[in-house]
């Protein structure tokens, strides 16, 4: 089967971890999961993701410090982020788009919803991709 795309999950929560890899392996995508930002860093230093699902709550360094990172590169300047996270006030996600987030999911969600978004944000990601390839 040929990959839909390849998404880093990056949440210590094992079990949430394992039903999204359960939700989206089945629809052709390449999933990564770790459980810390540093393991987010070293992944997305030594691989190529179309997308990051990412909790801003996590051992060590957080989420926000993840998503600076990915924002303050030039190779993944542009890579999607979702945040999928418990923090789910108001100021809490405008937070979260201010930092660069693309898209913000409350905990708990709807894995029909999340399943839309995260098609969304991959369609967008190739779209970008033929247009960058034809300017």
């Amino acid at each position: 089967m040929n990959s839909q795309g390849h998404i880093l999950i990056v949440d210590d929560d094992t079990e949430l971890v394992s039903v999204l890899l359960d939700l989206l392996s089945p629809l052709g995508l390449d999933c990564t999961a770790v459980g810390t930002a540093l393991a987010a860093l070293a992944a997305i230093q030594h691989n190529r993701f179309d997308l990051v699902l990412l909790d801003r709550c996590l051992p060590g360094a957080s989420g926000d410090d993840v998503l600076r990172q990915i924002r303050s590169h030039p190779r993944t300047a542009s890579l999607p982020v979702m945040m999928l996270t418990a923090l789910a006030d108001e100021r809490e996600m405008l937070e979260g788009f201010a930092l660069g987030a693309d898209d913000y999911l409350a905990k708990p969600f709807h894995t029909r919803i999340l399943v839309a978004r995260v098609a969304a944000l991959l369609r967008s990601r190739r779209a970008e991709a033929v247009l960058s390839r034809t300017a």
